[in-house]
């Protein structure tokens, strides 16, 4: 999250705010489109297309509307050969759900395995609730109209977004099954219980707490406090290991789930001190006049934001040209 932007597909990256001011960054990745989606998303660059997105990071927010937009935008920038970088505030919540619901709709996945193809490359990607119940009806009600439209107007897809993704899913079950190992053979050393290094599970031997009579785990609190918290949930179990791998999974799941809101707590208030720093917002007859900082800057711009669709028009003092998403991504919506 604070290492730089990270490569997901060929010529889609997702990151952070400072990422998106970072030109030695979008130099060396070769960007040359942006997604910038946050409460005061503007363009940063004159030399590169924006498709700017005032959307907040709290889950009543309806990202959902912006999702085939974006999915145009990142399509016919990667289908030119640009390369496309969507970040947001952190590059954990907002970014990472736009790029999910494009990585589904260019190929067969599902929501979740989607987010984890996205972690393969970025640990911190982790969408609010409301954002995950967004990508969840996206699944099941549109992204098969979504990936009908990508064929329809573009034809089949020239890059190996499926093979890379199956790829990347399966280092994503690697990682997943490496941490659970690890735990578990954390939790049987605390807990003094004899541990299958090899496979990080209780041997089950005449000495050993599982009960093979009873097809059941028999954990003491005494001597294995966090297995016997949920041994009843596993009574019809006939295998120990079953029962320490999938609970180690939730737990692995969890301590990784901690250190993600950690690090973007401390992210986030890097960066909004950091915008509050260089952006200078007054309001004045309806419209959002923003003052630049920072030789990277573009000449000042008048932004004007449309109160339907939260989506920011903008004109540069400089060539007076009007830059609409339209100009930006070739589609129109209807």
């Amino acid at each position: 999250m604070g290492n730089g932007m990270n490569k997901i597909l060929e010529g889609l990256y997702v990151g952070n705010y400072r990422d998106s001011r970072d030109s030695v960054q979008l130099t060396k990745n070769k960007i040359t489109h942006i997604i910038s989606i946050h409460d005061n998303a503007k363009p940063l660059h004159a030399d590169k297309k924006y498709l700017c997105i005032t959307a907040s990071d709290s889950a009543e927010q309806d990202l959902s509307q912006y999702f085939t937009e974006c999915i145009q935008f990142i399509h016919t920038a990667r289908l030119n050969k640009g390369a496309v970088l969507v970040h947001c505030l952190a590059g954990v919540s907002r970014s990472v759900t736009i790029t999910v619901a494009y990585v589904m709709s260019v190929t067969e996945l599902g929501w979740r395995d989607a987010l984890n193809v996205v972690r393969v490359s970025r640990t911190c990607a982790s969408p609010n609730f409301g954002f995950q119940r967004q990508l969840h009806e996206f699944q099941f009600n549109k992204v098969s109209q979504e990936r009908e439209r990508l064929v329809a107007e573009f034809g089949e897809s020239s890059f190996d977004d499926k093979e890379d993704c199956q790829r990347l899913l399966e280092m994503s079950k690697a990682a997943l099954h490496a941490a659970t190992r690890l735990n578990s053979q954390r939790d049987h050393q605390q807990a003094g219980l004899p541990c299958d290094q090899s496979q990080g599970a209780t041997q089950t031997s005449d000495s050993s707490p599982y009960d093979q009579s009873q097809g059941a785990t028999q954990c003491s609190s005494a001597s294995s406090p966090v297995l016997s918290n949920h041994s009843k949930a596993y009574k019809s179990s006939t295998d120990c290991a079953d029962m320490v791998a999938a609970l180690n999974a939730d737990l692995a799941e969890e301590e990784m789930s901690k250190n993600r809101n950690k690090r973007v707590e401390e992210e986030v208030k890097d960066n909004t001190e950091e915008v509050k720093e260089e952006s200078k917002v007054k309001t004045c007859k309806g419209e959002a006049v923003c003052s630049h900082g920072g030789s990277d800057d573009p000449p000042s711009s008048n932004i004007s934001m449309s109160p339907s669709s939260g989506k920011k028009s903008v004109s540069s003092d400089s060539s007076r040209t009007r830059l609409t998403t339209e100009e930006h991504t070739g589609f129109k919506k209807s």
